[in-house]
């Protein structure tokens, strides 16, 4: 690992990189952890994957790897982007993400999709695994640059390729040779666009936006539950800070705009205070501890080494004045080092929770929340 290690995680590719840094830190190449049987890793038939010629009107059938069409989207459809402009021809079956999280794949399963393509950063979202229709042909790496192996991307010889919170200025050629691309568009701020729009796209231009107006009602009806279940979280703050190796140090995860602020607002929590001051810098040094204190603090433990974040962090005399940690509020994960797994309140858990906190779309964040919240509220009660 490089020692320049990104520090801002406001925008999703921010996060979405630095949780795989997280991956590579604390895994030993654990090649089977958490793949659920849902993606096989193989070479795809290759080929230029030159689309057909569409009709408009009417609704597709289903194939093995999407459902029927809801007959709304009317196709060659334009897919305008911050990068360029390219043309969907007709509705398409052979849909490769390389967006640098796992959030694109999330959205596809709620929607019935299996990808023809994936990143291998799904191995560690079960929830996603689970929730695919399919087995996902292929999977490539995950590299901590975001680099995308384009040759295997064509290989897989998509009719769509997907790619949300990646900067793709240098790689836009690359991705419009092959396939047409939806992505950002220039309406759109990457910073602070969230799953639901990305939703929103997806469902637009894969003929299912019924479906995707669905999976949005079904998780806004999700957190509507829990915050009239725990009206006790309304309008109280918290600091959900990730130690990771002395190297990388601590980091400050609930900035303003980010997947898991989103996911805290959600429960009925209010915007930390300070989330603006660590959005350009994440980077929780000494002199910054007083400024995470809230109502509630959660520490993901990343380190992978048994007492290390007790060393760093929790047991130090900064740390241990914060309000929070004096009033007994205080919820530590433990991410097991293979990353399959958490530990929290001493018990042991399936899945990766630093994870879902960090990178989840809609069921990284239903699992999140099932997770964090009984703990929240043994805390706060």
């Amino acid at each position: 690992m490089s020692a320049s290690r990104m520090r801002t995680r406001s925008t999703t590719t921010a996060l979405a990189l630095a949780a795989v840094v997280v991956l590579a830190a604390c895994s030993d190449g654990d090649e089977d952890a958490g793949t659920g049987g849902s993606v096989v890793e193989q070479g795809a038939e290759s080929g230029t994957g030159e689309a057909a010629p569409v009709a408009d009107g009417g609704s597709d059938p289903a194939t093995g790897l999407v459902p029927a069409g809801e007959g709304v989207t009317e196709y060659p459809l334009a897919l305008e982007s911050a990068y360029g402009e390219t043309t969907l021809p007709s509705r398409p079956e052979r849909i490769a993400v390389v967006s640098p999280t796992g959030i694109d794949v999330e959205i596809l399963a709620t929607l019935g999709v299996t990808p023809v393509l994936a990143s291998d950063v799904i191995e560690r979202a079960a929830w996603t695994l689970d929730a695919l229709p399919g087995e996902i042909e292929t999977t490539f790496p995950a590299d901590y640059t975001g680099a995308v192996p384009w040759e295997t991307v064509a290989a897989a010889d998509p009719d769509l390729i997907v790619v949300f919170g990646k900067d793709m200025d240098a790689e836009w050629d690359q991705a419009a040779a092959i396939a047409p691309v939806l992505t950002v568009s220039e309406s759109d701020d990457d910073e602070v666009m969230d799953w639901r729009a990305q939703a929103e796209s997806i469902g637009e231009a894969i003929d299912l936006p019924g479906a995707a107006a669905g999976a949005i009602d079904d998780y806004d009806a999700f957190f509507a539950d829990l915050r009239e279940d725990h009206p006790e979280f309304e309008g109280l703050t918290v600091s959900y800070l990730v130690q990771y190796s002395e190297e990388w140090g601590t980091s400050f995860s609930n900035t303003t705009g980010s997947d898991t602020e989103r996911l805290l607002v959600d429960l009925g929590f209010a915007p930390h205070p300070n989330a603006d001051d660590f959005a350009a810098d994440d980077l929780v040094s000494a002199e910054l501890v007083g400024q995470v204190d809230a109502d509630v603090v959660i520490v993901g433990d990343t380190t992978g080494v048994p007492g290390e974040a007790d060393r760093l962090l929790l047991e130090t005399e900064l740390f241990q004045g914060l309000g929070a940690v004096q009033d007994g509020n205080l919820v530590v994960i433990t991410n097991n080092a293979e990353g399959t797994g958490y530990v929290l309140d001493g018990v042991d858990h399936p899945g990766n929770l630093s994870w879902a906190l960090g990178t989840g779309g809609p069921l990284g964040m239903q699992f999140a929340a099932e997770a964090i919240v009984p703990m929240l509220a043994e805390v706060l009660g």
